[in-house]
């Protein structure tokens, strides 16, 4: 388990280098026993898999112009960089010139942003560097103003959007699968729906959990490729989003009510799956209707929790303890108002508390201690019936009162938090009240953003004559009164946040208790230096010691954890600050080239000389072989577009073809084994031994590679004599039994590619040996969408095929192949291309004209993803088939009554969607083949059940699989009746299972 902790960053040096280590910490590595500690916590080193150009593009691994001329030769990159080399700390002060050079935050912002999509070792070390400077910037309050802006500054994507329209496990999960890097341990999420003191902002939003998690590996050390931002786009009430030309989300109200909870179920169900159920998923932002019952709904099941409740708790709490450093009381003794009674400020009031029980009180003295007002004032018992759960416990005996003053000077508090989003709502009365009172008032103005915050810090230090103890949610600048220099402390949950994830990523923890945010907190408190309390009345700690603060908060949850049972990292560390500091991020940049290293001079010689002995060709034909036995596995093929020509008499099909596409469900699994000195071939298909008297396809195929590999390793000349080698090939299928191996291209394909896979031949040997099987197997040796090309072998008359495009590049196209009972070709195909050739007189004009236009706007079909242009053309081309077949003399009728019928129920599925959605083909054998988009299965399976009699086993597997949430029934009474449905991707290639 630790060793996956270990792969990230730079490898320290085993006795001297103290780089992965931060703060004052400093282990003896003399000590055998630390050094061993050392060498099993270190990250490692790793030479990237990328080079050239590609690399350059990687931010995780670009380094622009501080790659050394050794790491620019080796990685393939010299010439691609200006000449000049720089440092890390040249690089970064160029980046702060002319960052510091922008006209507003905004553009700082976007600067920045772009950084961070070229060189993210260089981003974090500019903010590491700069964190007091450019904390505001990456995040609030400047974060707000970009998420405002996101549409019409938009550049890069950094997270996932997973929208209303993807409510499923599985379709999530595939989301998930498509991020970048796959080891994810903490995801931030949000809905969008209260981003800062903004309100609604839809998919805007994303650029919380983006600076969220900036902040992550800034303040916490967290390796980015741990981090994934995450948005749920449910719409949005803001009609102003909804007008925005530049809006990038649903354009829709937002959906709530059960099916909201369905999506964020779904979304915390398929995380987990992919990545763990310990996977550290952080909500932030959602409205307050969701935050309070999500997190009450999660956080005993998943590693999760919410910072705008729990992170703005602790960071307040923690504030309050500093101050009551100053004060000499405990926050037992004191009274609280909360201006404010939303998700946050609750929050705050139930970890308050919290730790006002930890100091003595009970559980119902702590809340007699605390006042609360909302947007109705003062939460009071005359209330009760109108109050939430978690209210009622605040409510008091008083009267009724929407007047702030009026309370402040009713109740007496020693703290006044305000978390309203009323800008100047403290206002010069209340703060001489709250001075009066007190002799050092703590005054907490937290809403976001700046322009939203209950009072200004210098409107706080002015009315109580500079003795307030001061705190706000978004930065304000120094105030400078009498002759002395106030700090302001920003209540940022940056303080809390980061520590508390590093602690749960690193320890794996099962869950994350409330204990932890107050223990967060009481560390805050500590680290508040006797100079900020004194001399600047700063409650917080600098904001350049966070990453250190972060650790140590990341060792106290490890212990908290261990003691509770809550880690599953095992073992436990030994030394737990060796090990957190062991992994953290490392801004400086890495060795990318691992050091070369020497083997015993014994160990490093090259293997023993050939002796020079005369052997029987057949024993140095044996010892040439790569292999002894190989089992592959080819999918069929189906044709879209076929090539007719001229018959080559000598094989068994005509060179004529296809662009195809592979069925990758279908396939023909073959194993070819070599028997040594045997006196004939063995072959067995789906379980029965084959006459090769009566089939000399086989044997021409054993002959053509025996004669390729002698020739090869020989010199000699033609000879199809097998010099006592023979072959074993057993063969299965999970065809459909209409279609039989021996006329299956994929059969033929597959053992040529095993002979391929033995004697090393190149990809036109084999579609050689293939095509003398079958004419059309060769193009099963490869996936994708394939075509034939004329090849360049000895005789000039070989054909085999390309691949135009991968198949991944359209991961949701399928097929499905209908196996109906009498559903049978009048004639094969082989005789009617023959007759066709010979007699058709639309055949010239297709061959010249129709089919190379058809062929042109079908790769660009593929390419640019267009179905309806694909479908189309495939069944244009079906349909000329069949009348090619018709035009011949005599006639052919290549299809049945009830083929016919399905092309018709195929169109009319088209026309009842008014868009082509799926396209036939009978190049199946004589089944039937539709290729349509995933998203078209469920549509098309229910249309065609209505018209057919399709097996019951293949209706439950496709209502699992694709998600058809209504019952599906066997259509008894239909005319046709299939005894086979198989739904596919397609485009797969061959599969090498085993060789030995």
């Amino acid at each position: 388990m630790l060793s996956r902790l270990n792969n990230h960053s730079l490898r320290g040096v085993s006795t001297t280098a103290r780089a992965s280590f931060a703060g004052k910490y400093d282990p003896d590595l003399t000590d055998p026993d630390t050094l061993a500690l050392h060498k099993l916590y270190r990250p490692e080193r790793t030479t990237p898999s990328k080079r050239g150009i590609e690399l350059l593009k990687t931010p995780r691994l670009n380094k622009g112009m501080a790659f050394s001329l050794n790491e620019r030769q080796y990685l393939g990159i010299h010439g691609l960089l200006p000449p000049a080399f720089m440092t890390e700390e040249q690089q970064a002060y160029r980046i702060m010139t002319k960052l510091r050079q922008q006209p507003d935050n905004l553009a700082k912002y976007i600067q920045l942003d772009s950084l961070q999509d070229r060189n993210e070792k260089l981003f974090y070390r500019v903010l590491t560097d700069n964190v007091k400077e450019l904390m505001p910037i990456v995040y609030t309050p400047t974060v707000g103003h970009a998420c405002q802006k996101f549409g019409f500054i938009y550049r890069n994507p950094k997270g996932l959007y997973i929208t209303i329209n993807d409510n499923s496990i599985s379709k999530i999960h595939q989301i998930l699968a498509n991020w970048h890097t796959t080891d994810i341990r903490a995801i931030v999420v949000t809905d969008g729906e209260r981003i800062l003191g903004l309100g609604d902002l839809g998919t805007y939003g994303i650029g919380i959990p983006v600076g969220k998690l900036a902040l992550y590996v800034a303040l916490a050390g967290i390796q980015p490729d741990w981090c994934l931002p995450v948005i749920l786009d449910v719409g949005t009430d803001n009609n102003e989003l909804l007008n925005d030309p530049f809006y990038t989300g649903l354009r829709r109200k937002r959906v709530r009510g059960q099916e909201y909870d369905t999506l964020v179920d779904n979304f915390m169900k398929a995380a987990t799956k992919r990545f763990g159920q310990d996977t550290l998923i952080q909500f932030e932002d959602f409205g307050n209707s969701n935050a309070y019952r999500l997190l009450d709904r999660y956080k005993g099941k998943y590693c999760m929790f919410n910072d705008d409740i729990q992170g703005t708790a602790a960071v307040v709490v923690a504030g309050l303890l500093a101050s009551t450093r100053i004060t000499k009381k405990k926050l037992s003794q004191d009274k609280i108002v909360f201006f404010g009674a939303g998700g946050a400020a609750t929050g705050v009031a139930e970890m308050c508390v919290r730790q006002m029980v930890d100091e003595g009180l009970s559980e119902k003295d702590a809340c007699d201690r605390i006042y609360m007002v909302d947007i109705d004032g003062l939460i009071t018992k005359s209330r009760s019936a109108t109050l939430g759960e978690r209210h009622v416990k605040f409510a008091k005996d008083l009267p009724d009162t929407k007047n702030l003053l009026e309370i402040v000077k009713t109740v007496r508090p020693g703290a006044l938090i305000g978390a309203s989003t009323v800008a100047g709502a403290f206002t010069e009365e209340i703060l001489k009240e709250m001075s009066l009172i007190n002799p050092r008032p703590i005054i907490f103005a937290l809403s976001n953003p700046t322009s939203k915050a209950e009072c200004t810090a210098e409107a706080a230090y002015r009315a109580t004559n500079g003795t307030a103890l001061f705190a706000s949610g978004s930065p304000f600048d120094d105030v400078e009164m009498d002759g002395r220099t106030f700090k302001p402390g920003q209540g940022n949950n940056a303080y809390i946040f980061p520590g508390v994830a590093l602690g749960a990523v690193l320890f794996r923890v099962k869950h994350i208790p409330d204990k932890l945010f107050l223990l967060a907190a009481r560390m805050v408190a500590e680290n508040v230096s006797e100079k900020s309390l004194y001399t600047f009345s700063r409650v917080y700690p600098r904001l350049k010691d966070i990453r250190e603060l972060s650790v140590k908060i990341a060792i106290e949850v490890g212990h908290y954890c261990y003691d509770h049972n809550l880690s599953t990292l095992h073992p436990k560390p030994e030394d737990m600050e060796m090990f957190v500091r062991q992994q953290l991020y490392s801004v400086e940049y890495d060795e990318l080239i691992n050091k070369t290293y020497e083997w015993p001079a014994k160990d490093s010689k090259h293997g023993f000389p050939v002796p020079n002995v005369e052997l029987h060709a057949a024993v140095v034909l044996a010892m040439l072989m790569e292999k002894n036995s190989v089992t592959v596995e080819v999918p069929i093929n189906i044709a879209l577009i076929k090539y007719w020509g001229k018959r080559d008499e000598e094989l068994i099909l005509p060179l004529n073809d296809s662009v195809s596409l592979t069925v990758d469900a279908l396939f023909a699994r073959t194993t070819v084994t070599v028997l040594k000195g045997a006196s004939e071939h063995e072959v067995s298909v789906n379980g029965k031994l084959q006459d090769l008297t009566k089939s000399s396809r086989y044997s021409r195929l054993f002959a053509e590679a025996l004669r390729q590999r002698r020739k090869r390793g020989h010199n000699e000349s033609e000879s199809n004599g097998s010099v006592g080698v023979h072959f074993k090939v057993t063969s299965e299928t999970n065809f459909p039994t209409c279609a039989g191996l021996a006329s299956s291209a994929a059969g033929f394909g597959a053992i040529a590619l095993a002979l391929q896979e033995l004697f090393s031949f190149d990809d036109v040997e084999a579609n050689r040996m293939a095509r003398l099987g079958s004419g059309s197997a060769c193009r099963s040796m490869l996936g994708g969408l394939v075509r034939w090309h004329a090849g360049e072998s000895d005789d000039g008359l070989d054909s085999y095929a390309t691949q135009l495009f991968d198949e991944s590049e359209w991961p949701s196209l399928r097929s499905i192949v209908f196996v109906f009972d009498d559903m049978e070709k009048k004639v094969g195909s082989t005789l009617g291309m023959r007759r066709s050739v010979e007699t058709s007189a639309l055949l010239p004009h297709r061959a010249l004209v129709v089919v190379p236009q058809r062929v042109e706007k079908l790769s660009k079909a593929f390419e640019e993803r267009d179905f309806e242009t694909l479908a189309t053309v495939i069944m244009q081309d079906s349909n000329q088939f069949h009348a090619i077949c018709l035009d011949s003399h005599p006639p052919l009728k290549y299809l049945s009554e009830s083929s016919w019928d399905f092309m018709v129920m195929v169109q009319e599925f088209n026309d009842s969607m008014g868009a082509v959605l799926a396209a036939y083909t009978f190049d199946a054998g004589p089944n039937a083949c539709v290729f349509l988009e995933k998203t078209s299965v469920a549509n098309f399976i229910k249309f065609a059940n209505e018209r057919f009699c399709l097996p019951q086993k293949g209706l439950d597997e496709v209502r699992e699989d694709y998600e058809i949430d209504e019952d599906l029934r066997q259509n008894s009474s239909a005319k046709y009746a299939a005894s086979c449905v198989v739904v596919s991707q397609v485009g797969g290639g061959p599969r090498l299972i085993s060789s030995d």
